[in-house]
């Protein structure tokens, strides 16, 4: 075993359960799942683990402020940037209320400091539903954040299914599914290896051994990538997570699916899929576009998934409308492909016509007027919907995925459009502010050709192969790595 930091943020004397449970949790981190007998791997980042419990015995401490506050000195004094919680108040999330001070203060830490949380959903999921008590415990109702469930088997094992006792969504609004996705903690017939200090192990199940597990995937990830933020985290994490066959009707279970327990294989395309990592920025009334790299002349199949993740400032006085900022997305599948207007005084459907036909430029002759722009494919509320629209349709969720299928010659230069909205005490708003955000695009040929990846690379030059690079793993004066 490697050893690590371990700083006492309180003065009580240790716990055998707490020291189990963090040592445990730390283990998960370093290693990922290990069993008895492995040899532990080399740990892809450095690693501090934090004693905080028990809090100090003088302290009327019932909701975990003061655990909650070294937390957020510890992060602040020590530039951390990715942080598994695997610990917080029993307190599952309501709709009705301001969220809890460790969502609302953790969230906007998040915001303000660009650090990525990795929440352990809570072990409720069997209490009563009437009354909400198996919803997600807070802080995993973080709209910045990632929490974790626990599924019942570990990638690649078949069939899976949620952990009788992990909690389930939804979330709060901006983070309606949460859970973001299941990792496997345990389950009675198939429990949790816990690493202890002297390299034992004890068994048990729990979503505090699950999120450490999707950390430690996460901390592998960062080695891997050229550029990374906590946004290009969470799109990462829910966009390789692997759907159950429910998805849909399991969504407040499972989010949207099981965890991977290492990227190494989504980063190597197979000949018939690409994927493209975008990172941006974006500022109040800017609509940005990107082209979706499908190879001209295509003539297959394709699936496009799609998935947008982004930070956002936080209004902690208000439930309902908590998140600060939305992006919208629509998509532009077919550059040559636009709708007609009938002349004034007719009426009659408009039809969707390639401009180049002999169709259209009768149409155009005859008096009909062809749309400014090519038509769109809406991914959510459509264009111009009010505040309660959108909230509907998920547009304030900070975390989005799309799966849109097109028949072969539904797809030429596509373009994808990302614009802002942003919103104070529940009203649209133009307030000023950047938005950062990471998109990911898979193209896949649903006909096998084998030469999709090929042709991307051919004509888009722009694109680079993402490549490992552990010489950026470093630490600043003694201090936990920054984002690389």
């Amino acid at each position: 075993m490697f050893p690590i930091a371990t700083p006492d943020l309180t003065t009580e004397s240790a716990v055998q359960e707490f020291l189990d449970h963090g040592t445990g949790v730390t283990g998960a981190v370093l290693y990922g799942l290990i069993a008895p007998g492995e040899q532990a791997p080399q740990p892809p980042l450095p690693v501090e683990s934090f004693r905080v419990m028990p809090p100090p015995t003088d302290i009327d401490d019932l909701d975990g402020y003061w655990v909650l506050d070294q937390i957020k000195a510890a992060i602040q004094q020590g530039g951390h940037k990715l942080i598994n919680l695997s610990l917080g108040p029993e307190v599952a999330v309501e709709d009705d209320l301001e969220p809890n001070r460790w969502t609302s203060e953790l969230d906007q830490l998040a915001w303000e400091n660009d650090v990525l949380f990795v929440i352990a959903a809570g072990n409720d999921g069997h209490q009563d539903r009437a009354t909400g008590m198996h919803r997600v415990q807070v802080p995993a109702d973080m709209a910045n954040g990632i929490a974790v469930g626990a599924c019942d088997a570990p990638t690649p094992s078949k069939p899976w299914a949620r952990a009788p006792y992990s909690s389930m969504g939804p979330g709060r609004h901006g983070a309606r599914v949460q859970p973001l996705g299941v990792q496997f903690g345990g389950v009675d017939d198939r429990l949790f290896d816990v690493l202890r200090a002297d390299g034992s192990f004890l068994e048990a199940s729990g979503t505090s051994f699950a999120a450490p597990v999707t950390t430690h995937a996460l901390a592998d990830l960062i080695t891997r990538l050229p550029r990374v933020n906590s946004s290009v985290l969470r799109a990462f994490i829910t966009h390789f997570a692997e759907p159950h066959r429910r998805s849909n009707k399991l969504r407040h279970e499972i989010g949207y699916g099981r965890h991977a327990l290492s990227f190494e294989d989504a980063l190597q395309c197979d000949p018939d899929e690409a994927h493209v990592l975008i990172v941006d920025e974006i500022e109040r009334g800017d609509l940005l576009g990107y082209q979706i790299p499908v190879p001209t002349g295509l003539s297959a199949k394709l699936d496009l998934r799609l998935t947008l993740a982004y930070a956002t400032p936080v209004d902690p006085t208000e439930p309902t409308e908590y998140t600060n900022a939305a992006l919208e997305m629509l998509l532009r599948p077919h550059h040559q492909m636009y709708s007609f207007g009938p002349p004034p005084g007719m009426n009659a459907k408009r039809p969707t016509l390639d401009i180049r036909t002999a169709e259209a430029r009768q149409l155009i002759i005859d008096g009909w007027k062809q749309s400014q722009e090519p038509v769109a494919r809406s991914l959510g509320a459509p264009k111009g919907s009010n505040e309660a629209q959108l909230r509907d349709s998920g547009k304030w969720e900070t975390v989005r995925y799309h799966k849109v299928g097109f028949k072969a010659g539904e797809v030429e230069l596509p373009r994808l459009e990302v614009g802002y909205v942003a919103r104070r005490t529940g009203a649209i708003d133009n307030a000023p502010s950047k938005v950062p955000f990471a998109l990911l695009v898979s193209l896949r040929d649903k006909d096998a050709n084998g030469n999709l990846y090929d042709e991307i690379r051919s004509q888009h030059k722009a694109l680079v192969p993402a490549q490992r690079s552990r010489a950026r793993v470093r630490t600043r004066g003694g201090q936990a790595p920054h984002w690389y």
